[in-house]
């Protein structure tokens, strides 16, 4: 017969039929029992066994004669056994009750074969103890499976997708930015003292489009600076693009302004002063090339509203 640890039982309907798995592969099962399986060729029943539980199918069912070297039982001569071939319909995955009563039911089948064979009681304790390393380490196994099929069987989380890259947001691109921050006057950070806002809200009746307070933030800054004022963002409709281009914008002219600063080469005052007037003036040009005709028009209408009014030159700019 197979070795202990092949049993199982074939159950089909209100039947339980303890069997031995005599051979098995991709196809099916063979297996023998000592009592005749009551079962027709093309029923429907479960095996289950240590190795794991199926659904089978009864292809053909026939008696057959083992002998003491084949590993019959206790008798010497010939034993009687029925052996029936399954088709396997698929895999079960027991829920945890079922894996227990599986292996309490194998346990008690190798204990009853035990004893009835007569061994002695040290064998016996030594088979007790592989069953149960045995036993426990199926029912691990089963329940492993049956979790893992019901993970691979869930549905997936509807809106559990890859987020798209996002867009820098203001609140971002301003910590981002802080260096470009450093040229913008004072008082962008301080439109109130009871407010938290770090920009200044166009709805500020200092600060609205045309007030002085604009005016002079307006005249103050230079480069591509005055193209980040809410006033002006609003008056020009700048798009989310064309603000973040600003914004990196201005960031490099106010890294090229650290780089010049930073230069031990000798150079007069004035020297300095007309390298740091082309810069921001390129800047203001770059920014310019990121609006449209229409952006650009009303631009130049704010620019010339302005006129007459006395320029305040860039004199702190030997602090960035």
């Amino acid at each position: 017969m197979s070795e202990p640890w092949t049993t199982g039982v074939l159950e089909f309907g209100c039947v339980r039929l303890p069997v031995q798995l005599l051979d098995q592969s991709a196809e099916g099962f063979a297996v023998l029992a000592d009592e005749p399986p009551g079962v027709k060729e093309g029923d429907v029943a479960q095996l289950h066994t240590e190795l794991g539980a199926f659904e089978v199918q009864a292809m053909n069912s026939a008696e057959v004669e083992l002998t003491e070297a084949d590993g019959s039982p206790e008798t010497g001569g010939p034993a009687k056994v029925y052996r029936l071939g399954l088709r396997r319909l698929g895999d079960l995955h027991p829920t945890n009750g079922e894996a227990r009563k599986l292996a309490a039911r194998c346990l008690r089948s190798f204990l009853d074969r035990l004893c009835s064979s007569g061994v002695s009681m040290v064998w016996t304790a030594f088979g007790l103890v592989v069953t149960v390393l045995v036993v426990a380490g199926t029912v691990v196994a089963l329940l492993w499976s049956s979790d893992n099929l019901v993970l691979k069987t869930a549905p997936r989380r509807i809106g559990h997708t890859s987020p798209a890259s996002p867009k820098v947001s203001k609140s971002t691109a301003g910590s981002q930015k802080i260096s470009l921050l450093e040229r913008i006057p004072k008082v962008l950070d301080t439109r109130s003292d009871t407010r938290s806002d770090p920009m200044p809200k166009h709805r500020d009746e200092a600060h609205q489009y045309g007030s002085e307070e604009f005016r002079r933030d307006l005249r103050r800054l230079s480069g591509a600076a005055p193209f980040m004022l809410p006033q002006v963002i609003d008056e020009l409709k700048l798009t989310d693009l064309q603000q973040e281009q600003i914004h990196q914008l201005e960031q490099r002219t106010s890294e090229i302004m650290r780089e010049i600063n930073s230069q031990r080469q000798p150079a007069s005052r004035q020297q300095i002063s007309q390298i740091r007037a082309k810069v921001l003036e390129a800047a203001r040009q770059d920014a310019l090339d990121t609006l449209t005709d229409e952006q650009r028009a009303r631009w130049m209408q704010i620019v010339e509203s302005e006129e007459g009014e006395p320029a305040i030159q860039d004199s702190d700019n030997s602090e960035l």
